[in-house]
């Protein structure tokens, strides 16, 4: 009725554009027409990786949609394969449900995923490519992006604060002693930051190597190692006798849901680390 309605009022608006003169007292009324919205994306097809390069420093936004094989519904996970410089690989897992707003060439489309490659200064060289996934198809849309706003989602109960103090700024981290763990619950989907300072005492010297293990209950989900120094211009505020180690970043992507994360760490002489963890306040398309 109410469709009636509006095209009942613009038809006289429509005749007086063109030269017919309206008699009666009618009501003019502005109508809002809703348009289709198209964005481009690029078809990334199975054994045909897309290949781009980019001039660093800078963020860049990869949105993600699953095409849907026909007749497939429900939940589907989709794995994609990133190389930057023929060097570094990274899998990527999302999880998605069909949008009942996007669709391409008639056919289902998966509700928008996305991830943040953060590029280093200097030219560099990226192929993304499908690993595993439901269909031979992923819709792919790469923008620049400014920077992440990352907020600090503090760990379960108990935990210990340790105060970075670094040119008159002050940071939160949590003291993460070797053969103990910290428990962070986590909501997916989603890609969060964990930060880790090594803290030197006096039996250790300039350099010292560590591992991150990150569990969930029994599962490891993810491992990571690496070479960490003093820190000649950072310093803890309630624990003189430590010196922290340079930041080191370690990025993991949490899958839909509710999660509830161990951070381990292992394979050190070090006792101890401030740990943080930072979830992004992510902006659709």
């Amino acid at each position: 009725m109410r469709k009636v309605l509006a095209l009942t009022m613009i038809f006289p608006l429509l005749l007086a554009a063109q030269g017919v003169k309206i008699t009666g007292n009618l009501k003019k009324v502005k109508v809002k027409i809703l348009k289709e919205i198209e964005k481009e994306y690029i078809l990334l097809e199975r054994g045909k990786p897309l290949s781009f390069e980019v001039e660093g420093p800078v963020f860049l936004r990869v949105y993600t949609r699953l095409v849907y094989p026909e007749k497939a519904k429900g939940t589907a996970i989709y794995k994609l394969i990133l190389e930057e410089d023929g060097k570094q690989e990274k899998i990527i897992t999302k999880e998605t449900e069909p949008s009942n707003k996007a669709f391409l060439d008639g056919k289902k489309l998966g509700k928008w995923r996305s991830f943040l490659i953060e590029v280093p200064p200097g030219r560099h060289t990226y192929r993304l490519g499908i690993w595993k996934s439901p269909s031979p198809e992923v819709a792919v849309r790469i923008k620049r992006t400014s920077p992440p706003v990352w907020k600090e989602l503090p760990p379960l109960r108990p935990f210990t604060i340790i105060t970075a103090y670094e040119n008159e700024k002050k940071t939160n981290y949590y003291l993460l002693k070797k053969g103990e763990s910290l428990r962070f619950r986590l909501q997916g989907p989603g890609r969060v930051k964990l930060i880790v300072r090594l803290n030197f005492d006096e039996t250790l010297g300039e350099e010292a190597g560590f591992t991150v293990v990150v569990r969930e209950g029994d599962k490891e989900i993810q491992r990571a190692s690496f070479k960490s120094y003093r820190s000649e211009m950072v310093s803890w505020n309630e624990r003189k006798d430590l010196v922290p180690g340079k930041a080191e970043t370690l990025y993991l992507e949490v899958p839909k849901g509710e999660h509830t994360i161990q951070v381990e760490l292992l394979g050190t002489l070090a006792p101890s680390a401030g740990v943080r963890l930072l979830i992004p306040e992510i902006k659709g398309e």
